[in-house]
């Protein structure tokens, strides 16, 4: 038993600094800023299910903990040679992984499987994979607000990113185009869905319908500010307020329809 938990200790010594790093450069990128938030759910979820589980003499064999075991640490040396924070946190996932594995078997290993998700809510997907689903929605949500605009009889001329209209232009940057909301009301969903222990199929509903209800949210905010700017004169889209105001707000909304659907589909 002592020779895993060295090398848990020689993992845990390797990723310290590059985590610090990873969380730091986490918090300027606006999108993961709900990342306290996570971290806190998966710990709740985490003290729970150590709480709530009983591993018995369902303990591994010492071969089958290496199996784990050896893995995370050869991710954590690859991080810290490479000086990646972003592979020191997957290093970081695998080796939680290890330590569920270590203290209860396959059993607890199982048990942890949503503190593991919401851990892993928080690492960015690779290859500028973010960034293709920004300008993504970005696309969709000038285009349907046109639309909407256009169905209500406001004048505009959008030209890519931008609403013209007769008062002035709008700007769809990320905020509005529901990136920053989309990825909050995802953790969301996926934490309430854990914590009311409903079956993991229900997941595969309620996650595309909480997206749809973000993007649904957004476009509105967006043909709705422009709406009301350019017949009242109110501007909604002015920073930081009431811009964040209305966002919070959408935000909001979303968690009560997420709520809504859970009991729906009770």
């Amino acid at each position: 038993m002592a020779v895993p938990w060295v090398a848990v200790g020689v993992g845990v010594v390797l990723l310290a600094p590059l985590l610090t790093r990873f969380f730091r450069n986490l918090w300027t990128r606006e999108p993961y800023q709900f990342f306290p938030l996570a971290v806190a759910a998966a710990l709740l979820l985490a003290v729970r299910t150590w709480q709530e589980t009983d591993p018995g003499p369902a303990r591994p064999e010492g071969w089958v903990r290496w199996t784990v075991l050896i893995p995370a640490v050869l991710v954590a040396v690859a991080a810290a040679a490479l000086d990646s924070p972003w592979t020191g946190m997957v290093g970081a996932w695998l080796l939680a992984m290890a330590m569920a594995m270590g203290t209860g078997g396959w059993l607890r290993l199982r048990a942890f499987g949503p503190a593991l998700v919401m851990f892993g809510i928080m690492l960015p997907p690779p290859f500028g994979m973010e960034e293709n689903l920004t300008r993504w929605l970005r696309v969709q949500a000038v285009q349907w607000s046109s639309r909407i605009l256009d169905a209500v009889g406001v004048p505009h001329v959008r030209n890519g990113n931008i609403l013209d209209l007769p008062v002035r232009e709008i700007m769809v940057e990320e905020a509005c185009s529901g990136i920053n909301s989309t990825l909050s009301v995802a953790a969301a969903a996926v934490f309430y869905h854990f914590w009311m222990r409903r079956p993991w199929w229900w997941l595969g509903v309620t996650l595309p319908l909480s997206l749809l209800f973000v993007f649904a949210g957004n476009t509105a905010r967006i043909a709705g500010g422009s709406v009301l700017l350019q017949s009242t004169g109110i501007d909604l889209f002015k920073q930081p307020f009431p811009h964040e105001f209305v966002g919070l707000v959408v935000i909001a909304v979303c968690l009560l329809l997420i709520v809504s659907l859970d009991h729906l589909m009770q």
